[in-house]
């Protein structure tokens, strides 16, 4: 059984990569040379090229969002770290109708190794996970790919998990693909485009929605007025208005591209 520097190894001295590629119900068979030309992915030696952000299914479980759907709750990953080589940390927040069966439930999971939570105030859990740490994060570790949105976030459809990466070109692709494969995963590239960054919050737009948040302008109903939000921040009422709204917006439209909507 080779290891999976071994695997890529053969692959890329081989220069082969195979992929089933869906575009709009159309499969088509893309090996070797033909990828960066046919999907606008870089070829290693070229320069100056653009970041590709790539959807990729792949068929999966996903034991957190089964378990949320279980116990009527929201499940969402706020942040991860790698606590060894082989697990990984979850800061995880958890809201909804049986919070603690949940927690209980993830505890009896094989894939988990220890449990902390924090109860807030508000109907939110905090909960740090220690678990045998998911494909993604391998994946994601061992190649030069990054994540744009954590697949632990989504919900399995048809037996597959969407995951949303960055690469720079067509060999990191096929790292990616080969180590997906590797760990036994059927994976279906679903979509390739350039990756846009325009719509990124200024950081003063993000203090602002932060602030928001915290006192709970978003919150309904409303703990704290415009006026008196505006009054807090030293600004006009109409100028955080245009802030809020701003900023608003460009988190709507970035949700909605990574949903794969065009707006």
């Amino acid at each position: 059984m080779r290891n999976s520097a071994e695997f890529l190894a053969l692959n890329q001295a081989q220069c082969r990569l195979e992929l089933i590629i869906n575009f709009d119900n159309q499969v088509l068979e893309i090996i070797g040379s033909s990828i960066p030309n046919q999907l606008g992915l870089c070829k290693k030696e070229e320069e100056n090229c653009m970041l590709k952000q790539v959807s990729v299914m792949v068929k999966t479980d996903n034991i957190l969002q089964e378990l949320a759907q279980k116990n009527s709750c929201k499940v969402t990953i706020v942040d991860c770290k790698h606590s060894n080589s082989n697990e990984m940390s979850l800061l995880v927040e958890i809201e909804g109708k049986d919070v603690n069966q949940l927690i209980t439930d993830l505890k009896s999971r094989r894939e988990v190794k220890r449990t902390y939570f924090a109860k807030s105030s508000s109907s939110k859990t905090l909960v740090m996970l220690i678990l045998q740490s998911p494909i993604f994060c391998d994946v994601a570790r061992s190649s030069n790919a990054f994540c744009v949105a954590c697949p632990l976030n989504s919900r399995v459809v048809d037996g597959a998990l969407e995951w949303s990466l960055l690469v720079k070109d067509a060999a990191d692709m096929s790292n990616v693909i080969d180590l997906l494969r590797f760990r036994g995963a059927t994976t279906n590239l679903r979509r390739i485009e350039n990756a846009f960054r325009d719509e990124a919050l200024t950081s003063h737009q993000k203090e602002i929605l932060l602030e928001a948040t915290r006192r709970g302008y978003f919150d309904f109903p409303r703990r704290v007025s415009l006026t008196a939000l505006a009054k807090e921040l030293s600004i006009s009422p109409s100028t955080l208005s245009e802030i809020l709204r701003r900023g608003e917006s460009k988190i709507a439209r970035a949700y909605a591209s990574g949903l794969g909507l065009s707006i």
